[in-house]
């Protein structure tokens, strides 16, 4: 049994923000202790489902004593690794940390409830992940509105797809749920708007550069587009990769606009 995470969209979730930072901010030992981290977290989530048992009684019988080996092997790295990052931020600048933890021990609890899988959980993932960019910039250049920018841009690209996939499945699942399909696609609508409305303030304000936010678009028009048209499930496959392709566009904009960014 492998105890690598079986939720394939996650992995995007985790790199695209983590690469990005790194592009955008460039490399330092502490930046790379705090990936290292964040990636430990991330595997230690599957042998921990497993010694909960919500992969099987049969499971957690049979790997309970490896799950555990793997869950204590990865902590250890999670908190060397966290500490050894947070250590070499600024003393200002470790409170950045908190932003992604909150969502991240959200998820935790979620997951030790056998509630891993509502849409609170996914959105709560997807914060998580986005929010990591902004002590990894820090690490890195240092620069909190490079950070800001790039969890802000992964942040509406991966909530509003988790909520657009929503859509996509409750029309097919048990014959669909138009009641299901109507509220999830009200909330995609609604938060796009929200977005937008909200970056025009910060940035009309002076208080984010215009040129990044030009990464929103790719996310919002793709989820905007899955939610008003979804498509069959035949079609799931290609609504994947349309979505990593986007998380390439988000990154690809951020790169090119936030070098050298302050």
């Amino acid at each position: 049994m492998s105890f690598l995470p079986k939720e394939h969209g996650a992995y995007g979730q985790m790199l695209f923000p983590l690469v990005t930072a790194m592009l955008v901010s460039g490399v330092s030992i502490g930046s790379l202790f705090l990936v290292i981290a964040v990636v430990a977290g991330f595997v230690v989530h599957e042998p921990l489902l497993v010694l909960f048992g919500f992969r099987g009684p049969r499971a957690r019988r049979e790997q309970g004593r490896t799950a555990l080996a793997w869950v204590a092997g990865l902590v250890a790295i999670l908190v060397v690794a966290g500490i050894t990052a947070v250590v070499r931020m600024a003393p200002a600048q470790r409170l950045y940390v908190v932003f992604p933890l909150v969502p991240t021990v959200y998820l935790f609890i979620a997951a030790a409830m056998g509630k891993g899988k509502t849409v609170a959980a996914e959105v709560a993932v997807a914060i998580a992940f986005s929010l990591v960019a902004i002590p990894l910039c820090l690490l890195g250049s240092p620069s909190v509105t490079a950070g800001a920018i790039v969890a802000i841009a992964f942040g509406a690209n991966f909530v509003l797809a988790t909520l657009a996939v929503r859509v996509v499945i409750a029309k097919v699942r048990g014959g669909g749920d138009p009641r299901l399909v109507a509220t999830m696609r009200a909330w995609v609508y609604g938060l796009a708007i929200a977005m937008v409305a909200a970056v025009v303030v910060l940035a009309s304000g002076g208080l984010l550069p215009w040129p990044p936010l030009v990464a929103l678009v790719p996310g919002i028009v793709t989820a905007l587009w899955i939610a008003a048209f979804p498509p069959p499930p035949a079609k799931l496959r290609a609504v994947g990769w349309t979505l990593v392709t986007t998380s390439a566009m988000v990154a690809l904009l951020l790169v090119v606009t936030l070098r050298g960014t302050p």
